[in-house]
């Protein structure tokens, strides 16, 4: 009765039991007054042996080492003990009375029946029960049988869950949290995929352990909670509080490993990934498209470019040098032809990537420079994070001194031009909106997150988004929980992977996580419009050609007015000259005329 008081029926101990009143009751032997059922008991604790109590059944105990050998490093207590129980009623066995003791699902309890009088040969039973405190009733399934000849005969069987699956319709009570209010009943609310952005993870973990009550057949008492389940003056609230006080038998929720709860409940296996993350329209960069006519080439690209043209057109005026002793406008040898094709190739290959890249540029997806948390802290975003309980007990565990800054300066703080406290935890719904709006950033988890998006949020403004995680990612796997030390665990984790193999688990995240909003992009006319901010160096540089071309009109008309000066002057001293000469020449006509002769004057 100890055994069952201190719940020792479970996987820990192999109980092996034989049963030395049943061959009494089968020779006719009346049992003396007063005596009831005789039994022998042995336990193991942590083996994988079974070890026999007296000679009654040593030659058991040689059987089944031989057939199946025993690695005794493993056994770490071995405890024998001959319990006699007597009991009032006169018809009462082994098995009522095992029938009223605390037997669990996982239990190992043998029971051996002898079948003749020299306790040569015994039936094997194995014993179990879905759960004795839930109300389930004690199993007995034939397990083998021994005989002094042959041995040890048990049948190759499944394992202890797989033969375990039949629970008889036991009502198990778990307990699921909801942190929003349900216009419908609890179960409806819990199963049907209507809005699936609401409770999302305990409603895909409420269906997959829907799923096991089916594959173990048993059903469900629901409760419902608002809390995980966190520390409150030294004791847990919620759903792990629950399970602590053993007032529910499983989580109908996953939630985050934390060190903390390990030593109130026990883990099964993952079962979710939820992911929150900041979510944000990236703003513009004004400088990332600062000078597109310089973007295209690099600035060695430039230089090889300008000195490849140099030596070009070297070698191109030295060939009209060497062919004309000058320029003209077209080469007649081969040599300078073929210069003047590869200035011509050279100029429409550089001009074709040049045209080619800016257009590019233009067009492309601004690059992001808001990355990583840091980033987003200096930024001019404003902050929130969705009012969720484990949001706000991320801030109270973690050291990281990021995420700690940003909780003292962006989420709650004091406002001195206000002169009041900040909070900015914000509803799901409420905080997208904001996103939507531009100039926010908004912390939320994805599986609630994407659905409001795809519903409420244009192309333009989905390809827009960024995200940044403040949650490491190994913290963001969810597993799911039973009570500590409870013989449900291997059940339900067996149960879970089964489900996880057979693709049932994916096809719940199909169902209850919308997938990330694609990002269709199309050009728009509105993305053909190129602003001034990427234009204005080339109306700097036309600018400048024409205060230069202005500039240099100046000069070449300052420099004309000059030349026609100087030749002005120059003219009118000729012309002086000229009329000296004339008149020099008249008084020599005349005097030739005198003599006969002819004279002639050519300037």
């Amino acid at each position: 009765m100890q055994a069952s008081q201190y719940e020792l029926f479970n996987a820990s101990f192999h109980w092996l039991i034989i049963d030395k009143s049943y061959n009494s009751a089968l020779d006719g032997n009346k049992m003396a007054a007063g005596d009831g059922v005789r039994f022998s008991t042995t336990t193991v604790k942590n083996g994988g042996a079974v070890l026999s109590a007296g000679k009654t059944v040593s030659s058991v105990q040689s059987s089944v080492n031989d057939t199946v050998p025993a690695d005794t490093s493993t056994i770490d207590r071995a405890r024998t003990a001959t319990v006699n129980e007597r009991t009032n009623a006169k018809g009462d066995d082994t098995f009522e009375l095992l029938a009223t003791m605390n037997v669990s699902i996982n239990a190992e309890i043998t029971v051996a029946r002898p079948t003749d009088t020299s306790y040569r040969g015994f039936t094997l039973y194995d014993l179990w029960n879905p759960g004795f405190i839930s109300g389930g009733k004690l199993k007995i399934e034939p397990l083998g049988r021994y005989t002094a000849a042959r041995g040890l005969l048990i049948p190759r069987r499944e394992t202890t869950v797989v033969r375990r699956r039949n629970m008889d319709g036991l009502k198990l009570k778990i307990m699921t949290v909801v942190t929003q209010k349900p216009h419908r009943p609890f179960e409806l609310y819990l199963t049907t995929p209507q809005n699936t952005h609401l409770d999302s993870v305990h409603r895909y973990n409420y269906g997959l352990m829907s799923m096991l009550k089916d594959f173990y057949n048993f059903t469900f008492v629901n409760r419902r909670t608002k809390s995980w389940g966190y520390l409150r003056n030294g004791k847990f609230d919620g759903m792990i509080g629950a399970l602590s006080r053993r007032e529910v038998d499983l989580g109908g929720s996953p939630m985050y490993f934390r060190q903390e709860r390990h030593r109130v409940v026990s883990y099964t296996t993952r079962t979710f990934i939820e992911r929150p993350c900041f979510i944000f329209r990236h703003p513009p960069r004004n400088d990332a498209v600062k000078n597109p006519f310089l973007l295209p080439f690099e600035i060695i690209v430039w230089y090889l470019m300008v000195a490849c043209g140099a030596i070009l057109v070297m070698v191109l005026c030295f060939s009209f040098f060497v062919q004309d002793a000058g320029l003209s406008e077209i080469p007649h040898l081969s040599s300078g032809r073929c210069t003047s094709f590869f200035i011509l190739l050279f100029g429409y290959l550089m001009y074709q990537y040049y045209s080619a890249s800016i257009v590019g540029t233009l067009l492309m997806e601004q690059p992001k420079s808001i990355k990583t948390l840091r980033n987003l802290i200096d930024s001019r975003l404003t902050l929130g994070i969705e009012d969720i309980p484990y949001s706000r007990d991320y801030f109270v565990r973690t050291t990281d001194a990021d995420s700690l800054e940003l909780h003292r300066t962006r989420i709650e703080y004091y406002e001195p031009k206000t002169e009041r406290n900040e909070s900015h935890f914000l509803p799901a719904t409420d905080g997208l909106q904001l996103v939507r709006e531009g100039g926010y950033a908004f912390h939320v988890a994805i599986s609630a997150a994407y659905r409001i998006i795809r519903l409420t949020f244009s192309e333009r403004e989905i390809c827009e988004l960024s995200e940044i995680d403040m949650f490491p990612v190994w913290s963001q796997w969810m597993v799911a929980i039973v009570q500590k030390n409870s013989p449900y665990r291997d059940v339900i984790t067996y149960g879970l992977r089964r489900l996880n193999e057979a693709g049932l688990m994916q096809r719940q995240r199909h169902v209850w996580q919308e997938p990330k909003p694609k990002c269709v992009r199309q050009i728009a006319p509105t993305d053909l419009i190129v602003g001034l901010d990427a234009v204005v160096s080339a109306f700097v540089l036309l600018c400048g050609g024409i205060v230069l071309s202005v500039c240099v009109l100046f000069a070449e008309i300052l420099c004309h007015r000059i030349e026609r000066h100087r030749h002005g002057c120059r003219r009118r001293r000729l012309g002086r000259n000229r009329f000296v000469m004339m008149t020099k020449q008249h008084g020599l006509v005349t005097a030739a005329g005198r003599h006969g002769t002819e004279l002639f004057y050519v300037e």
